[in-house]
């Protein structure tokens, strides 16, 4: 079953986590996708996309609570609904996300508490949990990334690349599974939970109306899954690849070749998406300068080598540009001893 289409059983069992510290027995929903409760308890196997939808689904209308058991409150049927709502009301995507962040809030309490701020060049959605039963909580945080991020795709018909996403939590059984989700650099370990990305995204307008929300509800949390996905965008790709190549960065024409395509193709697509080969490249060499910064002693000589720079004052310029500071004083303000 492809990793692209389907979730590990460790994330399907801290998923039903909730449930279980409510005493909720899962066994005919689980016995409904086909799993019985001993596979799941030992198997290593995995679970298709649809199949964990519909899970979901019945999960939260059999628990009446769309947090499955996670706060000390239920979320009544509805919540994600009004969220979306809330949203569409708007007309940029900042203050979609500022509407479904207050609305969210209103709803169920400060146990869950969503932001957006903005600082320079870049926007952090922030994700805020308590915790009240003590649970695995990686799989609850990452998951309002996941709803928040591909709402926000779908408003704008627009991929959020992502340039870091950095979570409290360390790395859980399913952490390579995770940059399915997110391609981009991921934190573990840390004093938060965000997802950082250029904040220009922020102006942009939405596309949706009320006939295309009802029609996504409808299709929910299927099409959250498995639709509007980083990754599947062309752009996503694309700064996937770059991201994971931090020597001998590849030419456009490589780019093209990696993806069976041609230029003049991949340049049309990305503009109808919002962006463009440079952008993308200069996200990347900023997001691994930032690593190289934060994470190691790299003398900062090094680090501009490193993301195609031969001269450290060419680096310093297009750091400053990227973040409103040198790189020395990046460094000396975020690096944590």
């Amino acid at each position: 079953m492809s990793k692209h289409q389907s979730i590990p059983f460790s994330m399907l069992r801290e998923m039903l986590e909730g449930a279980r510290h409510h005493q909720f027995n899962c066994n005919d929903i689980l016995y409904s996708v086909g799993i019985d409760t001993q596979t799941l308890a030992t198997a290593e196997d995995r679970l298709s996309l649809t199949k964990c939808a519909q899970l979901l689904r019945q999960l939260w209308l059999k628990m009446e609570d769309e947090c499955a058991g996670a706060l000390s409150r239920p979320a009544p049927n509805g919540t994600f609904a009004v969220m979306t709502y809330a949203a569409l009301s708007a007309d940029t995507l900042r203050e979609a996300l500022q509407r479904a962040i207050q609305s969210l809030r209103l709803i169920i309490g400060d146990e869950l508490l969503l932001s957006l701020q903005e600082q320079g060049p870049e926007a952090k959605l922030s994700v805020s949990y308590k915790n009240p039963h003590q649970l695995s909580n990686s799989f609850f945080i990452l998951s309002w990334f996941v709803i928040l991020l591909r709402f926000s795709s779908w408003l704008t018909n627009r991929p959020v690349l992502l340039e870091q996403v950095i979570f409290e939590f360390p790395p859980p059984q399913y952490a390579r599974e995770m940059t399915l989700m997110f391609p981009c650099i991921i934190y573990f370990d840390k004093e938060e939970n965000c997802a950082l990305f250029n904040r220009n995204i922020l102006d942009a307008k939405l596309v949706r109306d009320n006939s295309d929300l009802r029609k996504f509800l409808k299709q929910a949390p299927e099409n959250l899954l498995t639709q509007f996905r980083g990754d599947s965008s062309l752009a996503g790709q694309i700064a996937l690849l770059l991201q994971q190549t931090e020597q001998g960065w590849p030419t456009f024409d490589k780019i093209a070749q990696q993806l069976n395509s041609t230029t003049y193709t991949l340049r049309r697509r990305l503009k109808k998406e919002g962006t463009s080969f440079q952008q993308l490249k200069d996200s990347a060499h900023k997001n691994i300068a930032q690593h190289h910064l934060l994470h190691t002693d790299m003398p900062i000589a090094e680090i501009a080598g490193q993301v195609g720079y031969s001269e450290a004052a060419a680096f310093n310029h297009a750091f400053r540009n990227w973040t409103g500071m040198t790189p020395g004083k990046y460094r000396k303000q975020f690096k944590r001893a």
